[in-house]
């Protein structure tokens, strides 16, 4: 299984207030399960609503979606300061629980990505001019460092196999 979508990219209107409560737009949720209806008896409203909740609950939400997602913990460890120290002091029982409750709403990937160099600038100019002046040191570094939480691709979308069942 490849990197998880970054979260700013699957939930952009996603908010988190004083570390307690998160708020997310109905419309994104609704991009994702297009079934999703929510009806009062003048209209359908689930456009305008924005659902909230306490952070320990996204994160319960979130523990269960990324249950299948692989964190290469040798490498994730390196990625977080101070992680080491907490897997030491018992903080957490891996890497993994750590991706899982914080992260992956830190917007950081879960294992070393692979990072398409010829397809990334083709596809982010800016990236390229960025590299060129001295202001980035290569795609791979953007990528690492914010153009996997700003929603940038690391390489061209695979295509679907589809299988004909006859």
């Amino acid at each position: 299984m490849g990197l998880p979508p970054s979260v700013k990219t699957l939930l952009p209107s996603l908010q988190i207030k004083d570390d307690r409560t998160a708020t997310i737009a109905i419309a994104d949720i609704k991009r994702h399960l297009p079934s999703l209806r929510i009806r009062s008896e003048v209209r359908d409203l689930s456009d305008a609503i924005t659902l909230s909740m306490s952070l320990e609950d996204l994160r319960k939400v979130l523990r269960i979606a990324l249950a299948g997602v692989e964190v290469d913990e040798k490498w994730y460890v390196t990625q977080v300061p101070g992680l080491a120290d907490a897997l030491k002091n018992g903080a957490y029982e891996s890497a993994a629980e750590h991706y899982r409750i914080h992260g992956y709403l830190e917007n950081r990937p879960a294992a070393t990505p692979t990072v398409d160099e010829s397809y990334y600038l083709k596809t982010y100019p800016d990236i390229e001019q960025a590299i060129k002046s001295g202001k980035l040191k290569s795609s791979y570094d953007h990528y690492l460092t914010v153009g996997y939480a700003e929603g940038r691709k690391a390489s061209p979308p695979r295509r679907s196999k589809r299988t004909v069942i006859s």
